[in-house]
């Protein structure tokens, strides 16, 4: 869920599956309605959300979304990410933090503003 808001990501699996674990349904809790239902190539491992982001995460890539028109931003490659850790700044300009795939235990960090442009990034 984002803040306080009605938004609410669901992702598929578990014993007995409405959905499959490579889709994703964007809620709106307080209409009941689905916004969006994306389907993935490998299964999500996790959701991330800020009120100008949401990053969709597999085990190899990190989907970065604009938050109000759920368009597509930027793809980052990872090392192998089997629990889909991650960070995001949840004010301000967007930060992410993530595993990256030169070698293990190395994180990238990727600084974005609010029109999308990498300020900054670093390993």
């Amino acid at each position: 869920m984002l803040n306080r808001s009605n938004i609410v990501t669901l992702i598929g699996g578990g014993k007995s599956p409405r959905y499959a674990s490579n889709k994703l349904v964007l809620l709106d809790d307080y209409k009941t309605k689905e916004i969006r239902v994306n389907r993935f190539i490998s299964p999500l491992k996790n959701v991330k959300m800020n009120r100008d982001r949401i990053l969709f995460i597999t085990e190899n890539k990190i989907y970065i979304f604009n938050f109000n028109t759920l368009e597509l931003l930027d793809t980052l490659e990872t090392k192998n990410n089997v629990k889909g850790i991650i960070s995001i700044s949840l004010k301000g300009n967007t930060i992410v933090a993530y595993p990256y795939k030169s070698k293990i235990g190395s994180v990238r960090v990727k600084y974005y503003d609010k029109q999308s442009k990498i300020i900054n990034k670093g390993i």
